[in-house]
């Protein structure tokens, strides 16, 4: 989806010197946004929409939610996070209003369901010439804090270092989505009786593949994922949105 018109309802608009409460939105070290919006309910009577039309993939997007949970994407991601923006019922010259809070089934993509938008920050392409990549490497150092590569899970969801896989029994493997973590897609299942089944079943032998997805190819992680793996592994896979493409 290279063309689309996005409506956001904002108390205000902003060029990258927007300030909050005296703090700045945006970081001097990292590349300036071309336009920063305050988001508002539409029912909030100094609210007012705005278009926001993207030409040929011409734009990236940072939003940034209530907890600063941030996402970058650009039109060709963005129905990774608004999944109902290629709904079948929805023409493509009508325009996508932007919702206020993340409902469930976005929430899946590791951002809690019910947070606010807080801010849509929109770069032009031409403007942040190898820029983009720092911006997604730091958006993905971010997310990879806890480790990057592959670990052990343990029951409580923490990560350690592989060690004690019996081979000769299946391997559980969790392979996360676009822009998120294990922790992120599937910490849910920590206080479920699923998990507690999935740990009878596979013991030692459960493990979260921590990737890039935003400047790492689908082939380059599974090279990686590859390189890490137990030899003669027999896998069994749980995996979330992009995941499923490295599984398969």
């Amino acid at each position: 989806m290279k063309n689309i018109t996005l409506t956001v309802y904002v108390a205000e608009q902003h060029n990258s010197s927007l300030q909050e409460r005296g703090r700045s939105i945006t970081d001097p070290d990292e590349p300036q946004p071309d336009e920063v919006f305050i988001i508002q309910a539409p029912d909030r009577s100094t609210s007012k929409p705005v278009n926001i039309t993207i030409q040929d993939n011409n734009k990236v997007l940072e939003f940034v939610f209530q907890d600063d949970t941030t996402w970058i994407c650009d039109s060709s991601t963005l129905h990774e996070l608004f999944p109902d923006i290629e709904a079948a019922n929805r023409s493509i010259a009508e325009p996508y209003l932007v919702p206020q809070t993340l409902e469930q089934s976005e929430s899946e993509r590791g951002i809690a369901s019910g947070i606010a938008l807080k801010f849509l920050k929109v770069y032009l392409k031409k403007n942040v010439p190898g820029k983009v990549k720092e911006i997604a490497e730091k958006l993905e150092t971010k997310l990879l804090i806890t480790g990057e590569g592959l670990f052990r899970l343990k029951p409580d969801f923490t990560f350690d270092k592989i060690e004690n896989i019996d081979t000769d029994k299946p391997v559980l493997l969790f392979l996360h989505g676009t822009n998120s973590n294990n922790s992120g897609a599937f910490d849910k299942l920590l206080s479920s009786e699923a998990w507690l089944i999935i740990q009878r079943k596979y013991g030692n032998n459960i493990l979260a593949f921590q990737h890039r997805t935003l400047t790492h190819s689908p082939l380059q992680n599974v090279v990686e994922l590859a390189n890490q793996l137990p030899a003669n592994a027999k896998l069994h896979l749980i995996s979330h949105s992009r995941g499923g493409l490295l599984g398969e």
